[in-house]
C-alpha cells in the first residue's frame, strides 16, 4: 500500500504529453513513453491521483499570486477570496473574486484535457465541478 501511494504522489508530478507541441518535443529527449493519447483520469478509477492532480491544478494561492499584480488585487490572503463547498461527495462548488474568474474559467476548461469532470459556470464568480 505505501509503495502505491508513493508512486501515485510521484506520478502526479509528471507532465504527460498530449498536445501537438509535446508530441514534437518529447521524442527529441527520449520521453516518448510519457505521451498518452487520452490522459483523462477518473476519480472512480484513480481516486488519490485524481485528487492530487485536482488540488495541484487548482492551487488558489499560486493562481492568485500569478495575477495579483496584473489585476491590482488587494486581497491580502488569496484564500480569503475563495469559498469551497463539496456536495454529494462529487460536486465541488468554487466561489471566487470576479476579477480573476475569467482566468480561472480558462484553467478549469484546460483541466478537462486531463481530468474527467463537468464544469458548470453558474454566474460570474461561481463554478460547480462534478468529479467523474
Amino acid at each position: 500500500m505505501q509503495q502505491e501511494v508513493a508512486w501515485t504522489i510521484i506520478a502526479h508530478n509528471i507532465w504527460y504529453g498530449y498536445a501537438a507541441l509535446d508530441k514534437k518535443i518529447y521524442p527529441k529527449y527520449q520521453l516518448d513513453e510519457l505521451i498518452i493519447d487520452k490522459p483523462l483520469v477518473s476519480i472512480y478509477k484513480y481516486p488519490l491521483y485524481y485528487l492530487l492532480v485536482l488540488v495541484d491544478t487548482l492551487d488558489f494561492y499560486k493562481f492568485y499570486n500569478r495575477f495579483q499584480n496584473e489585476l491590482d488585487l488587494n486581497t491580502g490572503n488569496a484564500l480569503d477570496d475563495v469559498e469551497l463547498e463539496i456536495t454529494d461527495g462529487t460536486i465541488l462548488t468554487i466561489r471566487l473574486n470576479k476579477e480573476v474568474f475569467p482566468r480561472f474559467e480558462r484553467l478549469i476548461n484546460d483541466t478537462k484535457e486531463w481530468l474527467c469532470l463537468n464544469a458548470s459556470f453558474k454566474d460570474e464568480s461561481t463554478i460547480d465541478i462534478q468529479f467523474l
